[in-house]
């Protein structure tokens, strides 16, 4: 798109942008607030027990934004399951991105924010996004502007390259504070102060990320509901993961559409069974069995060995959930939220099992957690 939009930049005036800090690696914390998670139909959300997950509002929960508009939602792009839109502009109702009074077609490219307005004019990318804002819309109103208060580089946590890091805030057009987009921030900084004196944890947990960041990434269309994802790649589509959550851990570990090693055999079966796992999703119908910050050891894939010596078996897994279980993690809870939310893990288990119609998984034969046993993962509870 050339040139700034005028309704773009219009409602963009109304509230103010955020600012950047000096340290580009290593960022401070730019004072989150605690928000509650009160989008989930059952006790938990579907990302799981206490997850860190994007919030706007405090309850209004999502995990992905679309780039583009149909025309069924007015100069919106089209609505996510939650009914969060980005502002579009021009024919194609292209989501937009703002920097002062330019106005930028807004793309994910290999996991970074890029701002496109024509051959004549520089893109807006890297640093050039501090203090940009991107508009959502909410029951077909401008209603949330988010802020990009800061950018860096981060490493994947597996397989060699790298990514971005951003800490994005959400303001209200109706008023108000500016909060963090990623939920109960404070708890992630609670559980990883509880194991302060083993920093593997801290590196497993954040992967490299600042506990108020978040990772974004294209062409997975996930399903957190039910902790499944398309096969094929669908790049009108961006998610949104904040540090510690399960989306930003299959970014960072490689386990995403556009993520995995070319030429990978059952790349989508190795995706979702990294999902399953992560989520705890012992009957395979999406009811996750864990908690934020509780400790795991898993192999797979580029995972080629276990991150801590592993000590009892938990379980192994295919792209349908659990093919055998034998410790679930939480008869181990690693942190005093989980030990008060599945006080009996192996009833809470047969329960959801039950309740989906599945049976339970079966015990597992051998228990030498290197022994995949036909399975693409193992996880282990470590020692």
């Amino acid at each position: 798109m050339q040139g700034p939009s005028s309704f773009v930049a219009g409602v963009v005036a109304m509230v103010v942008a955020g600012g950047c800090v000096a340290d580009e690696r290593v960022p401070a914390d730019p004072g989150v607030a605690t928000v509650t998670a009160a989008f989930s139909s059952g006790p938990c959300p579907p990302a799981g027990c206490s997850t860190n997950s994007p919030v706007i509002d405090t309850l209004v929960g999502f995990h992905d934004l679309s780039l583009v508009g149909d025309g069924s939602n007015g100069m919106a792009t089209v609505p996510d399951d939650a009914g969060l839109a980005i502002v579009a502009a021009g024919e194609a109702r292209r989501a937009q991105i703002v920097q002062g009074k330019q106005s930028y077609d807004l793309g994910i490219l290999d996991g970074r924010i890029v701002g496109s307005c024509g051959p004549r004019c520089t893109p807006l990318e890297g640093q050039e996004l501090v203090g940009a804002t991107i508009t959502l819309t909410y029951g077909l109103k401008p209603a949330y502007v988010i802020t990009i208060e800061t950018v860096r580089r981060l490493d994947f946590f597996l397989g060699g390259g790298a990514t971005e890091a951003y800490t994005l805030t959400w303001t209200s057009l109706g008023g108000g504070p500016s909060s963090n987009v990623c939920n109960n921030v404070p708890l992630l900084e609670q559980l990883l102060g509880d194991q302060a004196g083993d920093e593997r944890y801290a590196a497993q947990e954040l992967m490299g990320m600042q506990p108020w960041e978040t990772v974004v990434f294209e062409g997975d269309r996930i399903d957190e509901t039910s902790k499944t994802m398309k096969k094929a790649a669908d790049d009108t589509w961006f998610n949104v993961g904040c540090a510690g959550n399960l989306l930003a851990k299959l970014r960072l570990t490689r386990n995403t559409i556009h993520g995995q090693s070319p030429g990978l055999p059952d790349a989508w079966e190795q995706r979702q069974a990294t999902m399953k796992m992560l989520a705890a999703d012992y009957c395979g119908t999406g009811a996750g069995l864990t908690v934020a910050g509780q400790w795991l050891v898993w192999k797979g894939d580029l995972m080629t060995d276990f991150y801590r010596r592993p000590g009892v078996l938990e379980a192994r897994w295919t792209e349908r959930g659990a093919t055998c279980l034998y410790a679930p993690r939480m008869l181990y809870p690693t942190s005093q939220l989980g030990a008060a939310t599945f006080p009996d893990i192996r009833d809470a288990i047969r329960t959801a099992c039950a309740a989906a119609g599945r049976r339970t998984p079966p015990r597992c034969a051998t228990l030498d957690p290197d022994d995949y046993d036909g399975a693409l993962r193992v996880s282990a509870n470590p020692k």
